[in-house]
């Protein structure tokens, strides 16, 4: 006879009684229907309350820095603690189940101060299950279940639970996937749509091209470059600026190139070449860079420039404004080389 487990026993008692699991179940582990993470995690712990006869429980995830476990989504805990809530990762039972990566199982009323963070004084916890979200050695987050009606949670439960958790987080895994499918898609796009905006051997038309192209996707003050053996700075403002700015502007570019060259590089030993309708001029008060994105230039591996734009309000720039920034940076390094080993030949040859 075929050796099962209790837990893939009761597993299957599960699913026989409860078809709605199975059909989620399956429909998590192809991605289907559930595409935004916040449903997946509804879904999951509304499910998990059904079957295994809780009052309440969350769902809470580690933050991008790994640091603390934040409530994603709850049923039967106030929304003051939903909203506030934030747990070190290692602290409290919540996040040692996420250290340790090992599911919890607590019988009889709870008193220890580790649950402080989510007491809540109107409600009494008798019994809890809490499991890690977790594949392998990578874990997402901790899911639990509070107050079992009619009984109290048992070992097979809690087993029951990290089996449920192991798919949810097998789930999460396919949403990050093929998010970072399309976002590649869509860089590549842009990649191509860059590449067929910058395809000229005139250095002046890719510059030209570099600044239409970030104008479509980002709003700005001011696109400068330095190309570091001309100890040149081209300047194009986009709005009107002063004198404050350009300064600004030119020692952090300076202060850039000289960290990628390992070469002392000073505002004052460059020459600024400034081209645009808005030429820097006295304001009625000094604008100051309130914000800006720098990038090296470079090809073939080597660097000779840094692109930078700036912008004179704070915080102006996103993550997305970011990826895109260095996108245009890396195939603009790429069309200007190019456009200045063409010139350096026609030079040598002497050709018109």
């Amino acid at each position: 006879m075929e050796n099962i487990s209790p837990i893939v026993m009761h597993l299957k008692e599960i699913l026989a009684e409860n078809p709605a699991l199975s059909v989620f179940l399956d429909a998590v582990k192809e991605f289907g229907d559930i595409i935004e993470p916040e449903n997946l995690f509804q879904q999951i712990l509304k499910i998990c309350i059904r079957i295994f006869k809780a009052e309440g429980g969350s769902v809470m995830l580690l933050t991008g820095d790994k640091q603390e476990l934040v409530i994603k989504s709850a049923e039967g805990l106030r929304a003051d603690i939903v909203g506030q809530a934030r747990i070190k990762f290692g602290e409290g039972i919540a996040g040692w189940v996420a250290k340790e990566i090992e599911p919890l199982l607590i019988i009889g009323e709870n008193t220890d101060t580790r649950f402080r963070s989510l007491k809540d004084k109107n409600r009494i916890i008798r019994d809890s299950i809490i499991s890690p979200i977790t594949i392998g050695q990578r874990v997402y987050g901790v899911i639990s279940l509070n107050n079992k009606i009619g009984g109290m949670f048992t070992n097979r439960d809690k087993e029951l639970l990290a089996v449920i958790a192991t798919v949810a987080a097998m789930a999460i895994e396919k949403i990050e996937l093929s998010k970072r499918a399309a976002l590649q898609l869509r860089e590549l796009d842009i990649t191509n749509d860059i590449t067929r905006s910058l395809d000229s051997l005139i250095e002046k038309d890719v510059y030209r091209a570099i600044i239409e192209i970030l104008k479509r996707r980002i709003t700005f003050s001011l696109l400068s470059m330095l190309f570091i053996n001309d100890r040149v700075i081209k300047i194009t403002p986009l709005e009107p600026i002063d004198d404050t700015f350009i300064e600004e502007m030119a020692a952090q570019v300076c202060k850039t190139a000289s960290i990628l060259s390992r070469e002392e590089m000073k505002a004052s030993q460059m020459r600024l070449q400034v081209e645009s309708d808005f030429p820097p001029f006295k304001l009625k008060e000094p604008c100051h860079v309130g914000s800006f994105l720098d990038m090296p230039l470079s090809s073939r591996a080597k660097v000779f420039g840094v692109l930078y734009i700036g912008s004179t309000v704070e915080n102006a720039f996103t993550e997305d404004n970011l990826r895109f920034f260095t996108i245009v940076a890396e195939q603009a390094g790429i069309f200007l080389g190019n456009a200045r080993r063409y010139a350096e030949a026609i030079e040598k040859l002497n050709l018109p």
